[in-house]
């Protein structure tokens, strides 16, 4: 048995991939605004760290790249780790994880803290586990499976 499936519906990965990535990016804003603009801007200057202009576009255009890349390795893993939520989960976690090491360097190196690190990191993690899913379920949709037989088997 291989680990990575041999078959891979292109189309299909681009389609759930960026569903993946647009849910990442609506979870993301989600929850910076939930956690409100201002107290996030004030950690940012406590922790004496500016934002750029550039910073909304690049997370945007980031998460519909890592929204792919799940989709991707999603269909790659499935045939191994089985369809559903929990190979989606699975597929993002490894995404986010991939993702966000370059970033905790730059903990390392003092350019930001543990704590901006953590806050968005974190909600990213949301992001990414409510796209793999999403990703997933559209990954596996057949045409015409939204249609249910009103009483018994199909015939």
């Amino acid at each position: 048995m291989a680990l990575f499936s041999t078959t891979i519906n292109a189309p299909r990965v681009a389609l759930a991939g960026l569903l993946a990535g647009a849910l990442i990016n609506l979870c993301d804003i989600a929850l910076l605004m939930l956690m409100d603009a201002e107290p996030w801007s004030a950690v940012l200057r406590g922790e004496a760290l500016t934002g750029s202009f550039a910073l909304p576009l690049y997370r945007a255009l980031a998460s519909l790249i890592a929204g792919v890349f799940i989709a991707w390795l999603y269909a790659a893993l499935r045939s191994t780790l089985g369809r559903g939520a929990g190979a989606g989960s699975i597929a993002a976690v490894v995404t986010w994880i991939l993702a966000h090491l370059y970033a905790a360097a730059a903990v390392a190196t003092g350019s930001t803290t543990w704590r901006v690190f953590a806050v968005n990191t974190g909600g990213l993690l949301v992001g990414y586990l409510v796209g793999g899913i999403a990703g997933a379920r559209l990954y596996d949709r057949t045409p015409g499976s939204s249609r249910k037989p009103l009483m018994g088997r199909r015939r």
